[in-house]
């Protein structure tokens, strides 16, 4: 008999052993709320359990200390939304040794008992103009009472819900101040009453006026009747009593004023009236337009002249002084011996500034130059980027030149000049019967189609990640794009959006790639400089520190350890916002659940830093938010950092990093994929100081969170 008892004994064992996890405890079928009454600002709290509480402890959450009474009174001094909260605490009839804990919050809202206190009132000024009547509202409540005081701005007082008053002459800002009995509830309200003695001027309003010329010349005039006199002074030093005149001025500001007078009998009524003037000298549009001309005197009477500008905005006219003319930047002309007078008229279309410029030439010697009649031109008509050409005279034999090496022997020619632009052509014309020849020039100004520019939003970016020597750069916004990459130490070729290239020593190099759509026919080519530093092989390859942990209810004991020699120095963060620091060290949580402890690591010797995270859970029983699962948090350490941050995430999935500066700059992105501690080892040297938030998209999840360098 004893041992089957023991058989049955050690199945209930197993059987509670193997289905303990799923049956439901004692706490799990604990209900608790809060029960509130409201008076005024005062709150009355309690709350309602299934089972026996022994102790609780409320959270006001306005600042104020926290209470332990089991039905405390809270003033909240006044009107608005508030939360409290109560932690309990409930006996455990199961398990005495864990009792049962929960948090119970609940919303409530203190209003105003005068939001709705709106009475009114009025007061007016009568037809006698110094009799004012006021009136203030009345209630209709047998329950409350108005009480009505009166403060007439005149040092008297009333109580009268209805009355009058009378004014002297003056302004004043009479004030009711209205209060109710049930609830107490007050209002001032204020107006303002003007009475005004008898004014014999009240209807004196002369106007007068000024206007000034473009030569400063101002012309004044005012109301002209009997028994007005008038006083001007124009704000330069001088005056005037006339009615009406006018006043020459020099450049500059001025506020001439003019006061005129009635009198009549013993009545004077006076009225100043002002205006501000400004007369300023008209600068000259084209005062620096200064162009000016060249020339230089060949053989027989030939001379070359050039304009001294080559803006496509200008044209030259010139005037040899023997009776021809001619047009153009560059021209020449044959003249017989003497002295004349050249001049050329510039204009730009673009200023509308003109000026003609003249200088006297002397030719001397006989000219028996044979040619100097010989004067042919060319003529040309410009449809989009083509152009026809047509030189005058049909005997005559012609090479063209359109730039570059591109020429004709044609009279007749078109050439396409493919995009817009200025372009200078030249022909070279022969007369084969006198053997004369002339190379004559024009510019020919080919338009821009007016249509959009397909590249007007073509701006592809490049966002980069160095790691020691290694560099990840990314281009963005270049779909479909061809890319080119020269990554500034003699390499270049690769052609692919996403690039990784490792440098062979560190240093500063300037990285450039081109970007080329050729759907678009957009092309941009985007340079930058980067530092990296350290070495192809990683000194901290062989730092592997790691901490062993012993967990005892709330306590926890941890202790460094590393895989190289030499003097390890060790900082702890708890995950409670409370760190400690050496090789060993013990802390004790204040509320049970789960916490993500973290170990840095940082050699002195080698300069190598490492952080390890691991998630532990210290106490029997945990306090949860109702309403609330479990939740971990993204975290960053060390914070605040130097040289490198370790980023601890909330899975092994492969993560998308973004640093952002305090103005939405994004500054580093990264991709990788977490350690076995969830851990992503960032490098940060390269920032300067300040604050950076961080966002990891993970498992199509993003969470954010902050450091500081």
């Amino acid at each position: 008999m004893k041992k089957l008892a023991s058989v049955f004994i050690v199945l209930f064992t197993l059987t509670s052993s193997l289905f303990g996890q799923t049956k439901p405890t004692y706490c799990d079928s604990i209900k608790s709320e809060i029960y509130v009454q409201i008076s005024g600002t005062k709150v009355y709290l309690g709350v309602k359990s299934t089972g026996t509480v022994a102790s609780q402890e409320w959270v006001f959450n306005d600042g104020t200390a926290n209470s332990k009474d089991a039905t405390p009174t809270h003033d909240y001094g006044k009107p608005g939304t508030y939360t409290p909260c109560v932690y309990v605490i409930i006996k455990n009839p199961r398990d005495p040794n864990k009792p049962c804990t929960t948090k119970v919050c609940k919303t409530i809202t203190i209003e105003d008992p005068c939001v709705n206190f709106n009475p009114a009132a009025n007061i007016t000024l009568g037809s006698d103009g110094t009799t004012a009547v006021f009136e203030a509202s009345v209630s209709n409540s047998t329950s409350n009472t108005y009480t009505y005081s009166w403060n007439f701005g005149d040092s008297t007082r009333g109580t009268d819900r209805v009355g009058k008053h009378t004014y002297k002459p003056g302004t004043y800002k009479p004030c009711v101040t209205i209060t109710s009995s049930n609830p107490k509830c007050t209002k001032t309200l204020c107006f303002e009453i003007i009475v005004k003695e008898n004014d014999p001027c009240a209807n004196f309003n002369p106007s007068a006026d000024i206007t000034i010329d473009s030569n400063g010349l101002a012309s004044y005039k005012s109301t002209s009747g009997a028994g007005l006199t008038y006083s001007w002074s124009f704000g330069d030093g001088t005056s005037s009593s006339t009615n009406d005149g006018t006043h020459q001025y020099k450049p500059g500001t001025y506020k001439p004023c003019v006061t005129i007078t009635y009198t009549s009998g013993t009545t004077k009524c006076s009225k100043t009236l002002c205006k501000e003037i400004t007369y300023k000298v008209q600068q000259d549009p084209c005062r620096d337009f200064n162009p000016t001309f060249s020339y230089k005197i060949g053989d027989n009477g030939l001379v070359y002249f050039s304009g001294s500008n080559t803006s496509s905005t200008y044209t030259y006219t010139w005037s040899y002084g023997d009776g021809s003319s001619g047009t153009g930047l560059q021209n020449t002309h044959t003249f017989k011996p003497g002295t004349y007078k050249v001049c050329v008229t510039i204009y730009d279309s673009k200023t509308g500034c003109k000026k003609t410029v003249c200088q006297e030439i002397t030719i001397s010697g006989t000219n028996t130059d044979p040619c100097k009649d010989f004067n042919p031109t060319f003529n040309y008509k410009i449809d989009g980027n083509v152009v026809a050409f047509e030189g005058q005279g049909t005997s005559y034999t012609y090479k063209w030149s359109f730039g570059g090496a591109n020429y004709s022997t044609d009279r007749v020619v078109k050439f396409d000049f493919k995009k817009p632009g200025t372009y200078k052509v030249c022909v070279v014309i022969t007369d084969p019967k006198t053997k004369c020849s002339k190379t004559v020039c024009k510019e020919i100004v080919i338009k821009a189609k007016e249509t959009e520019d397909p590249c007007k939003n073509f701006n592809p970016t490049v966002s980069f990640q160095t790691d020691g020597l290694k560099v990840k750069l990314n281009v963005e916004g270049g779909k479909g794009s061809t890319m080119l990459w020269n990554f500034g130490d003699g390499t270049k070729g690769s052609t692919d959006k996403t690039v990784t290239h490792t440098y062979t020593k560190a240093g500063k190099y300037t990285i450039c790639v081109t970007v080329y759509d050729a759907k678009r026919k957009c092309k941009k080519t985007i340079c930058f400089t980067i530092g990296v530093e350290g070495k192809t092989q990683d000194p901290c390859a062989d730092f592997k520190p790691d901490f062993s942990i012993t967990i005892n209810g709330l306590k926890v004991v941890v202790a460094g350890s590393n895989s190289i020699s030499g003097s390890v120095e060790y900082s702890w963060s708890w995950g409670d916002k409370l760190g400690d620091k050496g090789q060993k060290a013990d802390h004790t949580y204040k509320v049970a659940g789960k916490y993500t402890l973290c170990m840095t690591a940082y050699d002195p010797k080698t300069k190598c830093t490492k952080t390890v995270c691991k998630t532990i859970e210290v106490g029997a029983q945990r306090m949860i938010e109702q309403g609330n699962k479990d939740k971990e948090t993204l975290m960053v350490y060390p914070n605040p950092a130097t040289t490198v941050i370790s980023v601890v995430t909330l899975s092994d999935s492969p993560a998308k990093i973004s640093v952002k500066d305090v103005y939405g700059v994004e500054v580093i992105r990264y991709d990788a994929t977490p350690n076995e501690n969830k851990s992503i080892d960032m490098l940060i040297n390269e920032l300067p100081k300040g604050t950076y938030y961080i966002n990891v998209e993970q498992d199509g999840k993003i969470e954010a969170t902050k450091f500081v360098k």
